[in-house]
């Protein structure tokens, strides 16, 4: 999995998308105002690379994701990102591998690799 960040970069990369890998396995994107389009292109990289589908995910282990995106929010906030309150657990679920999947790290936003690197280190990223 540590080689989850360049991998997704380069296959978004080969999409259009001006992505890098980071840290560990994260990668930051370009969104340019497309979140919808980046969530289904990222849905088309991790089928591609193998990854297991979020789809595919038991019930229990979405609710874990939830309960580890609620502690990455935590951690962000802790560290002076200004986050919205979560969505409801079971909003969460609803839309639960969509283009409106709820993620903490949105709130970031555009910032500088330094800045983006010590968030992943400091509140890595929640991967299903």
């Amino acid at each position: 999995m540590k080689d989850y960040g360049t991998l997704m970069a380069g296959c978004l990369r080969s999409k259009g998308w001006d992505a890098k890998a980071t840290i560990g396995y994260a990668f930051s994107v370009d969104l340019h105002g497309q979140s919808a389009a980046l969530a289904k292109d990222e849905v088309t990289c991790r089928s591609k690379l193998g990854f297991v589908s979020p789809g595919k995910l038991s019930a229990q282990q979405v609710s874990d994701y939830y309960a580890a995106e609620l502690k990455v929010r935590t951690c962000l906030i802790d560290h002076g990102v200004v986050i919205a309150a979560p969505p409801s657990k079971q909003t969460f679920i609803e839309t639960f591998d969509s283009a409106e999947q709820w993620n903490p790290y949105v709130s970031v936003g555009q910032t500088n690799t330094k800045q983006w690197n010590y968030f992943n280190t400091v509140c890595p990223q929640a991967i299903p």
